[in-house]
């Protein structure tokens, strides 16, 4: 075994997150899919990361090859940094996509985009959902991207809508990975929400619940 198999076996055994949906192919790959249904083309992921001047593509399990640039996605991941490393050699068995170094991750193709596009500062995240901004926090911390974690962090303490609709489940994200304003913020929704027609005492037992079964399910 290589190193770069061994970098690549260890992307593959750490932990998967959950499963987003979005428009991850570009265009032109539907179009040539479309076009060619005798032997299938490779897919390519919808811009910014089918930008064919990328040195490095990304494959995730379901085949679909993310163009990225080596120094930039290695300024905001310390996992990929270190992955390629050990693949910068001259190894002649290294996997190559299009005559560029091709790194195969464990993770499927909608969540990698997700955590890539909240890593591109020229891309502006302005919709998103509490279940994609777990399924990213939990790529952004298998892969050790700080960056992302904090601009997550941010937009989701800025966001009152989700913390008031949902504020036991973003009470729950801010405990798991310490995001001190916003488990204050998430709290006082909460207690809110309880208190209307409620009197304080039931409103007070009713929160200790919801902050118990929040905490739950972090350490599950």
């Amino acid at each position: 075994m290589t190193i770069c198999d061994s970098a690549r076996v260890v992307l593959n055994e750490l932990p998967t997150p959950l499963t987003l949906s979005s428009g991850i192919f570009s265009e032109q790959e539907e179009v040539n899919s479309a076009q060619d249904a005798g032997e299938p083309q490779p897919r390519l992921a919808a811009a910014p990361f089918d930008d064919l001047d990328g040195d490095v593509v990304l494959r995730p399990t379901d085949g679909v090859h993310f163009y990225v640039y080596k120094c930039l996605l290695s300024l905001v991941s310390l996992v990929f940094k270190d992955v390629f490393l050990l693949c910068s050699g001259s190894d002649q068995t290294q996997e190559s996509f299009r005559g560029k170094l091709c790194v195969q991750v464990g993770d499927d193709s909608e969540s990698l985009f997700q955590v890539l596009s909240w890593r591109d500062p020229m891309v502006v995240t302005t919709s998103f959902t509490l279940k994609g901004l777990q399924a990213t926090l939990s790529l952004a911390a298998k892969y050790d991207m700080q960056c992302v974690i904090q601009r997550v962090e941010r937009s989701m303490t800025l966001s009152k809508e989700l913390i008031t609709v949902s504020p036991v489940a973003v009470y729950a994200i801010a405990i798991r990975y310490g995001f001190k304003d916003m488990t204050r913020a998430a709290a006082r929704a909460l207690l809110y929400v309880l208190l209307a027609g409620r009197s304080m005492k039931a409103a007070m037992a009713e929160y200790m619940r919801a902050v118990a079964d929040a905490i739950d399910s972090v350490v599950a």
